[in-house]
């Protein structure tokens, strides 16, 4: 079996609330909600979800979203054209599912997503690099158990999931990294 589906949209805002911190304030802590007066995001989607075989499924997605505040000013700068903070120009994924009916199991995924950044009122130093996430898992299951080897971010990709400038305090820029390389050994018990 093969399904697809595909999506279009277009929307416009009228006073969007945008956060933006505080000048002299503590990133993150002290946070004012500005109202964009207009902004607007359109994109696609498409999604697929093939069945070759009995107990084989591939799927796959990819999708394409643009941003723009088109009026909006914070402390005294236009930020008017700035795309969105966290929303990837680009995403993507593709996946893998196998369940034979001895028990044995396989499945991988790889998903991609595009730079962006991290807080609107420092949009280059916030900056967030593209992620590449390989994550598989192999294993057997009986009844209500499993037990398999599992791993995630395989390809031991750096990059961080947020990024805070707290330059304005004269403290340096923090932020929170993605989790490292991971393999391990689980099991499920379903009652």
């Amino acid at each position: 079996t093969l399904q697809l589906s595909a999506a279009v949209f277009h929307s416009s805002m009228d006073d969007m609330q945008v956060p933006a911190n505080v000048p002299g304030g503590f990133p993150t802590i002290d946070t004012l909600f500005y109202n964009a007066a207009t902004a607007r995001r359109q994109g696609a989607e498409m999604e697929a979800r093939w069945q070759p075989v009995e107990g084989l499924s591939l799927t796959g997605s990819v999708s394409w979203l643009d941003t723009q505040f088109q009026d909006l000013m914070l402390e005294g700068t236009d930020r008017a054209d700035q795309a969105f903070p966290n929303a990837p120009e680009w995403t993507a994924s593709f996946g893998i599912n196998y369940r034979h009916a001895s028990g044995v199991f396989a499945s991988g995924m790889f998903s991609y997503a595009d730079a962006t950044y991290s807080q609107i009122g420092s949009p280059e130093a916030t900056a967030l690099e593209t992620r590449k996430v390989l994550s598989a898992r192999v294993g057997y299951a009986w009844g209500n158990a499993s037990i398999y080897l599992f791993g995630s971010n395989l390809l031991d990709e750096d990059y961080a999931l947020l990024r805070v400038d707290n330059t304005s305090l004269g403290l340096p820029l923090v932020g929170k990294a993605a989790p490292p390389c991971l393999v391990g050994i689980g099991c499920e018990l379903r009652w």
